[in-house]
Formats: C-alpha cells, sequence, structure tokens
C-alpha cells in the first residue's frame, strides 16, 4: 500500500460501512494534487485527500477486499466527490 499511495499510509474511516481509505500520510505536506472531498451526510466538506488513494476493506486485524457488493457504491461515490481545481 506504501508504494501505492507514494509513502507512509494513512487510514480513514469516513463511512458506516466496512471500508477504509488509505492515503499518503503527508500528501498535503508534501504537496501532493488535491484528489477528493471528504464530506459528511449534510454535502458540508471537512477534508480533503490528496494524492493517490485506496478504498480497502476492513477484516477482523487487516485490511482486505472491498466486500463485492460495495464496490459500485463506493466507485461511484469517489466519482460524485471529484475535487476539481
Amino acid at each position: 500500500m506504501q508504494n501505492e499511495v507514494g509513502g507512509c499510509i494513512e487510514s480513514i474511516y469516513p463511512f458506516a460501512d466496512d471500508v477504509a481509505i488509505i492515503c499518503n500520510d503527508s500528501g498535503k505536506i508534501d504537496g501532493l494534487p488535491a484528489n477528493r472531498f471528504l464530506m459528511d451526510n449534510n454535502g458540508d466538506i471537512y477534508g480533503f485527500i490528496c494524492g493517490t488513494f485506496l478504498i480497502v476493506g476492513v477484516g477482523e486485524e487487516d485490511f482486505a477486499d472491498v466486500p463485492e457488493e460495495l464496490i459500485d457504491k463506493y466507485m461511484n461515490a469517489m466519482e460524485i466527490s471529484h475535487m476539481a481545481i
């Protein structure tokens, strides 16, 4: 995962489902390009992800595959929240 995001990883759990966002923990500081907004249930922006990120499933002790029934949901959610600057 470190290779994919280009550095040390940070895991963020902004969703009710058992999935996490994995991103570069210093992406903002390192000036990586802004990629996606993080929005609350009201659509208000509370943060953003810089650089490459992954969405992974959350297992009992480690990360796992995203459950099949959630793949389309999060593919669509990440497209909608694309940050255009």
